[in-house]
């Protein structure tokens, strides 16, 4: 008996359990049905032989859009999101231009999509269309003026769509789909193809109106639009805008208004601002191509959460102006803020938040350090080859030889060793100097000591001559300039209308260095040389300047020193001796004077040596 008792309680508990798992399981279908809304019903009717006016019955607000096929002719109502609950499949129209409508499911996964075909006969029709809660109204005439939908009277006044609780509701992102095969019709028939992407808006003003700071004027996008809603849950039409526009639209739980719209052929700035009025919602930036739709309180309560403040904050060594550009440059994750400097004080103003003011406060005091300095030690000469070089010049450094021996007097350099074999390392490659023209050749000397020696053994025959010897410290990164000449004057004549004026003009003329030095975290410094030699000649019109001048970068470690030769001018020299009276005669003269021909070659040596300061 018991035991009877015991097995019909088991099988009333396994009835129940099974009773409660089918009404899960029909809840679940039931839940995932209400994800798309159905066709209930499609209704046409000829109002004229030129116009036709169809509706269909839906169980929900309709996501909708219609395009237009050329070949063949077909207006197409395409509804996302939708299922056809109908049994329709084709509807025959009497006494009207178009004469078959057909109804079918284009898709069922991963979206469901329905579609009406209206079978034109051409491509000049004209329609128009109105969302009025669960009814899609859709007027087409080969007439425009008769391609407009009234408000009907079946519509109930009162009649709104259906909204959810706001703890139901999740957040909803609207999405474009199919934007490449979509195509708008203009009134005239023509096909337009979709514009560009539309550009992102600023964040609403203080005031939390639906404007943005660029004159008031909401800027999104240009895209043209067409809008027709009766009494319309606001979260539907902007579902509808994101399919036209392909802007992503997202909005929360609190978006909640009915609005009455139509629109046509009007920008999406324009469509958008008189929704957002008309609803009392204001617009925010999100990302490219995102924007969110919020209602102003919540907007104030998001800005009361992240109230920002001004600090300024002074500079110790690095201009404000560089350290702003930096600022500026860099984009802090989850932080806005406005970056202002101050050049009297020197000193960055900064409005943010505070979590703000202390990422920022981090990142300048990385870049405002002290700046390293570079000495550099210049020497400039001239090397004279007009008598021949006959002692030659030997720049010596551990395991590398360079020296002079051919007939032309040019600089010829030769490697014995590999640059690891010596002490410092550097290559001191050819310094080759043609006999016209201009050429470069640099090197890198070590010993400093030996160098020097060679250089006095040369002063010392008249081969070479020291110009000038200057030193100069800079900063890092900064250009350092170095001129060593004259200011020649001349006189400049300025005619007009009521005569001429003469002024006095100076030009520079002589040796001008500029040099530039980069500081490398092992110690080398990249040199930005340019060294400019510069000549005159006085004439009638003024003086004749001739300038020598090459531009180079070179990599040098510090107290290491490095040579720029084969900036070259020449000069062709002839003289005449001869015997007084007797040189002078006709033919048998030239038995008595001598032509003498040379060349006057001087070539300017630049040796720089740079050495960081610590």
């Amino acid at each position: 008996m018991l035991n009877t008792i015991r097995n019909r309680i088991f099988r009333n508990s396994v009835k129940r359990a099974g009773a409660a798992l089918s009404v899960l399981i029909l809840a679940g279908v039931f839940v995932c049905a209400q994800e798309f809304e159905k066709i209930k019903n499609v209704n046409a009717k000829a109002d004229s032989p030129d116009k036709l006016t169809v509706t269909v019955d839906m169980t929900g607000p309709a996501n909708y859009y219609l395009f237009k096929i050329s070949n063949p002719p077909r207006l197409v109502i395409e509804f996302t999101s939708t299922l056809i609950e109908s049994a329709q499949k084709e509807i025959d129209v009497e006494d009207c231009f178009i004469k078959k409508i057909r109804i079918g499911q284009y898709k069922d996964a991963p979206i469901k999509i329905a579609r009406i075909v209206f079978d034109i006969p051409t491509d000049e029709v004209y329609y128009d269309a109105l969302s009025a809660g669960d009814q899609v109204i859709v007027s087409v005439s080969s007439n425009a003026a008769k391609a407009v939908v009234a408000m009907p009277d079946m519509i109930q006044k009162n009649k709104k769509a259906p909204v959810k609780k706001a703890h139901d509701i999740e957040r909803n992102v609207a999405t474009a789909r199919h934007k490449d095969e979509v195509k708008k019709i203009r009134e005239s028939g023509e096909t337009v193809s979709p514009t560009e992407d539309a550009t992102a808006a600023n964040l609403v003003d203080e005031n939390t109106e639906a404007m943005s700071t660029h004159g008031g004027v909401l800027q999104i996008s240009k895209k043209i639009i067409s809008v027709n809603f009766y009494q319309t849950d606001i979260r539907t039409i902007m579902r509808a805008v994101s399919e036209q526009t392909g802007i992503n639209i997202i909005y929360g739980p609190d978006v909640q208004a009915n609005v009455t719209l139509k629109l046509k052929d009007v920008t999406f700035d324009d469509a958008l601002r008189i929704m957002l009025k008309m609803s009392g919602l204001v617009v925010e930036k999100e990302a490219d191509n995102i924007i969110r739709i919020i209602t102003p309180q919540a907007l104030k309560d998001e800005r009361s959460r992240s109230v920002q403040f001004t600090r300024v904050l002074p500079l110790r060594y690095t201009r404000a102006e560089d350290i702003k550009t930096q600022l500026t440059s860099i984009k802090v994750e989850g932080i806005s803020a406005t970056i202002g400097d101050d050049p009297l004080t020197n000193s960055i103003v900064l409005t943010t938040t505070p979590e703000g003011i202390a990422k920022y406060q981090e990142l300048i005091s990385i870049f405002d350090v002290k700046p390293r300095q570079v000495l550099i030690e210049a020497t400039i000469m001239e090397v004279n080859y007009s008598d021949g070089l006959d002692l030659g010049i030997a720049w010596r450094t551990d395991g590398f030889n360079v020296y002079n021996k051919d007939a032309n007097n040019s600089l010829q350099g030769s490697v014995q060793n590999s640059p690891a074999a010596g002490a410092g390392g550097g290559v001191v490659p050819a310094l080759n100097t043609a006999s016209a023209g201009l050429s470069l050749a640099v090197g890198g000397l070590i010993n400093s000591n030996q160098f020097s020696a060679l250089i006095e053994a040369l002063q010392r025959k008249g081969k070479a001559k020291t110009l000038s010897k200057p030193k100069i410290v800079t900063m890092n990164n900064e250009k350092a300039s170095i001129m060593s000449g004259d200011q020649v004057p001349y006189t400049q004549t300025t005619v007009n209308t009521s005569g001429s004026t003469q002024s006095t003009m100076f030009t520079n003329v002589g040796i001008q260095l500029d040099v530039t030095p980069t500081i490398h975290s092992d110690e080398y410094v990249t040199l930005e040389v340019t060294p400019k030699v510069s000549s005159y000649q006085m004439s009638t019109a003024g003086p004749i300047i001739t300038t020598r001048e090459t531009k180079t970068k070179v990599l040098i470690k510090s107290n290491e020193t490095v040579v720029i030769g084969g900036l070259i001018s020449e000069k062709d020299l002839e003289a005449v001796e001869q015997m007084p009276i007797l040189g002078d005669l006709p033919i048998i003269g030239y038995l008595f004077k001598r032509h003498q021909s040379s060349k006057d070659r001087v070539e300017l040596l630049v040796f720089l040596k740079p050495v960081i300061l610590d």
